[in-house]
């Protein structure tokens, strides 16, 4: 009786809010390479679609005095598609992509001894810290992390250059479908 309610308590959960952990009502991942346009016009001809990259590096501090070893997150103005990114101040995810800059989990904080406002540095490049992270909603779906995670604009990201030729590099698409048929689905392209 006990494993049938535990059973029960997890599928009415994923029922209720899957979108959220999903970040979408379909996510699909694919390993070192982006998504071609033509891809991505399909994907985006099925609803509101979202592009994340995610990427381990090494967050430096400018003086060089320590590091850690991070989830860099790059994301695009329309993440999250479905559930909440809550960064402190009351920032929006849509301002930190349009303003620049990084938002960190507080173990980042803590363990580089920064606040809001130092800049880190990732790969070749220099980020003013604008927010902390309190809230990722689709963050238990993903992957295991290598570390405490960091939010940058995905054209951001790439200007860092550590996303190139070999690199450990998984990019996400989550899409909200405006058609919710699933028989819809039956005319999915091969990527």
């Amino acid at each position: 009786a006990g494993v049938g309610a535990l059973g029960d308590a997890l599928r009415s959960s994923f029922e209720r809010q899957g979108a959220t952990l999903l970040g979408g009502d379909v996510a699909l991942a694919r390993p070192h390479r982006r998504a071609v346009p033509q891809e991505r016009d399909w994907l985006a001809g099925q609803g509101r679609l979202s592009e994340t990259a995610n990427v381990r590096a090494m967050a430096r501090r400018d003086d060089g005095e320590d590091q850690i070893l991070v989830e860099i997150k790059g994301v695009d103005a329309t993440y999250p598609l479905v559930g909440e990114a809550r960064l402190s101040g009351g920032m929006s995810m849509a301002s930190l992509v349009a303003g620049g800059g990084v938002a960190v989990e507080p173990i980042v904080i803590e363990r580089l001894k920064l606040k809001v406002g130092d800049t880190l540095t990732l790969g070749t490049y220099r980020f003013p810290i604008r927010a902390v992270v309190e809230a990722e909603p689709d963050k238990i779906t993903e992957r295991f992390s290598g570390g405490p995670r960091l939010f940058v604009a995905t054209s951001a990201l790439e200007a860092t250059t550590l996303i190139d030729v070999g690199s450990l590099v998984t990019w996400r698409y989550a899409l909200t479908l405006k058609d919710q048929d699933m028989a819809a689905t039956s005319g999915l392209p091969k990527f």
